[in-house]
């Protein structure tokens, strides 16, 4: 079978017991950790710069959004103290309290 030799081995009751199955005279189960134990801590630090490095992208994707929303906002809010010949009346706060309604958020 290839430069590996695999031999499987029975418990008592003549089950095939995975773990003591041998791969080049070594039980598959430590050679598998002994690879494991390599790789592992390589791969796991990558995938941690990697998912910083998504999350710093989202979050400023997130910032920059809710920035020029709020900049939407603002700017509606400072009309009204920027321009003091547009006193309220009572039938523009009728109107814009049915245009607010009937509008669907």
């Amino acid at each position: 079978m290839g430069y590996a030799e695999l031999r499987p081995a029975r418990s008592q009751q003549g089950a095939l017991d995975v773990g003591a199955i041998e791969f080049w005279g070594t039980p598959i189960r430590q050679h598998l950790q002994a690879q494991l134990d390599q790789a592992l801590p390589k791969y796991l630090s990558r995938y941690r710069t990697q998912l910083r490095e998504w999350f710093r992208r989202s979050l400023a994707v997130l910032r920059e959004g809710f920035t020029v929303r709020a900049g939407i906002y603002r700017a509606q809010l400072e009309q009204p103290v920027s321009s003091p010949a547009a006193e309220p009346s009572a039938a523009n706060l009728e109107t814009d309290l049915k245009a607010l309604q009937n509008s669907t958020l």
